[in-house]
């Protein structure tokens, strides 16, 4: 994989081991006060792991199994950082939006991300003149947060996405992530998997799509 590759990469699976198994049964019958609101992108979030009033990081107790495998595998590369589980009720949309702010817009803002339940393949990334799909897999992804992009859950039950968010951000510059890439692409059959940005030209009105507060 070259660095041109990882530049214009837009989604692909990661060589890491899947987090374990999660009752989702728990997790449709949490009540409503477990969850933030995101209006921005039409979901609510499950905090998992996140920075408290103390300003100390601190782990949420719903998935202890999901906590130790975040420390053993997730921590070695990005170090402490946000982690969500992000719901979407069936049939309702994540509308068209911008993971980052515009100053970021040019760097790699990779995202990390593994769907528990639902399609992976229901996200879309937005072009001038046309779309562009991902495939269904069942293993953690990375995803380019940058480029515009929307997922409506098609499943008939909420869609649950494990999120890795800030403080990490992926850095060309970092060979252990470098060489996770350099992995993960062969794990990814090459192009069999791996969706680039390469011919899809960026909506005119990309920058409506940022967050209100960076407008």
């Amino acid at each position: 994989m070259n660095m041109s590759e990882v530049q214009h990469l837009l989604f692909m699976p990661l060589d890491l081991k899947r987090p374990p198994d999660i009752d989702l049964n728990y997790l449709d019958n949490l009540p409503e006060s477990s969850f933030r609101n995101d209006l921005y992108r039409n979901c609510r979030h499950l905090p998992i792991h996140y920075i408290n009033s103390d300003k100390e990081w601190v782990f949420t107790n719903h998935y202890p199994k999901l906590n130790e495998w975040l420390e053993e595998t997730v921590w070695p590369l990005t170090g402490p950082t946000r982690v969500v589980i992000i719901c979407t009720y069936p049939g309702e949309t994540n509308p068209p939006h911008i993971d980052c702010s515009p100053e970021m817009f040019s760097t790699l803002n990779h995202k990390i991300r593994y769907v528990y339940r639902g399609n992976v393949d229901d996200l879309v990334f937005m072009g001038k003149d046309e779309e562009r799909g991902v495939p269904n897999i069942n293993s953690p992804f990375i995803m380019n947060g940058s480029w515009p992009h929307w997922m409506k859950n098609n499943h008939n039950e909420i869609k649950y996405t494990l999120a890795v968010g800030s403080p990490w951000e992926a850095d060309i510059e970092d060979p252990k992530y470098i060489e996770l890439l350099e992995h993960s692409y062969d794990f990814a059959q090459n192009d069999e998997y791996y969706v680039s940005d390469y011919g899809l030209e960026l909506p005119d009105n990309y920058e409506d799509f940022y967050e209100d507060k960076y407008k």
